[in-house]
């Protein structure tokens, strides 16, 4: 039972990252070239945890001196 837990947790983050991107970065892919295509959702993907990087050292700054 336990484990069946863990899976779900983790199956909900990863649904979580999938609802962010497809509402950030659009849901569909523009290129139509596999492998542009390719490289085009790992810059999506690049791009959010750039965004996660800044909104957590965000917040951590703002916790630690307010």
């Amino acid at each position: 039972m336990k484990r069946h837990v863990e899976e779900y947790k983790r199956r909900s983050i990863v649904e979580t990252v999938h609802s962010v991107l497809k509402r950030k970065n659009s849901s569909f892919v523009r290129s139509r070239i596999p492998e542009l295509a390719e490289k085009e959702i790992a810059l999506k993907i690049i791009a959010y945890n750039i965004r996660r990087i800044i909104t957590l050292n965000n917040s951590m700054f703002i916790f630690y001196y307010f």
